[in-house]
């Protein structure tokens, strides 16, 4: 050290007390800036570990949400049925995790992955990582989409589809107040000569019915194949009837209303496939992303 000081004394041609003094004052400088650059250099390592480790978990929170809305869309297609249709529930699910990324923004996440000693690697090995970084948001954002079209989507269909079953409900309400008051009509020709059309049409009518009433499931495919087809079938053989108009007036209400409903449901169904398969995929990716990164 004595040395270093008769060496600034020389070389600057100063007193051996000035020289110490301002060595001692450039070390205690350097010393600082050197602790300085030590401690803001570990605080950045840790955050940048930090925020790693916050993607990771975001990362597997998301991989269960896009297993859960699978299994909750393959659910969907299961129940899209006159059978089982009420069955389905509207099962809406946060979808957060997205936010989070937002919250702390991709050039944050990209510093904490791809800056710092602990991010080197091979240049073709990060290559992928970067790739597979910039994959990881878009998916983020497809799956964020998808979580909420699939609860939207399920709401579209029920209010659809309620209000052709309201529809339909009330047609076959106004078909059975139809054939109570053609029951109570036929009743007044009982014993009596009936005139040939009317007495065809009367009988086939209330024969359909009969054989509908021992029929034990009620589903709407079911009622519209063994009750509402026939009568219309039976209504175009007699067209000179009185009664047809309104007949098929209640008929082809039930008709359309049933046909509306049906329509509904593939289109659902075919819309949830493509739920399915999309949550699948992110799934699939993300898990492999997870393992790159």
């Amino acid at each position: 050290m004595s040395d270093l000081v008769q060496f600034i004394s020389d070389f600057f041609g100063i007193a051996k007390n000035t020289s110490a003094t301002i060595f001692i004052t450039l070390l205690v400088f350097t010393t600082g800036q050197l602790l300085n650059y030590f401690t803001n250099s570990i605080k950045r390592t840790r955050i940048r570990f930090s925020q790693r480790k916050i993607f990771k978990q975001v990362l597997k929170a998301s991989i269960r949400t896009a297993r859960k809305q699978m299994a909750i869309s393959e659910e969907v297609i299961d129940l899209m049925n006159f059978e089982k249709i009420s069955k389905i529930s509207r099962k809406r699910m946060e979808f957060y995790q997205f936010q989070i990324l937002k919250e702390i923004g991709f050039r944050e996440f990209h510093k904490a992955f791809f800056q710092g000693f602990e991010s080197i690697r091979f240049p073709a090995t990060n290559k992928l990582r970067v790739r597979t970084f910039s994959k990881c948001w878009e998916i983020m954002k497809g799956l964020e989409f998808w979580v909420q079209e699939n609860y939207h989507q399920i709401d579209e269909f029920g209010k659809k589809y309620n209000l052709n079953n309201e529809i339909r409900n009330n047609s076959l309400k106004q078909l059975r107040f139809f054939s109570e008051n053609l029951m109570q009509f036929a009743r007044q020709f009982d014993g009596q000569k009936i005139d040939a059309e009317l007495g065809s049409f009367l009988t086939g009518y209330f024969d359909i019915h009969t054989k509908f009433q021992k029929k034990q499931n009620l589903a709407p495919r079911d009622v519209h194949r063994n009750l509402i087809i026939p009568l219309r079938i039976h209504a175009r053989k007699h067209p000179s009837i009185k009664y047809i108009p309104e007949l098929n007036n209640y008929l082809l209400e039930a008709s359309l209303a049933y046909e509306n409903m049906y329509n509904a449901m593939k289109k659902a169904r075919e819309q949830y496939f493509i739920y399915s398969s999309n949550f699948r995929y992110y799934y699939r990716t993300l898990e492999k992303t997870l393992k790159i990164m």
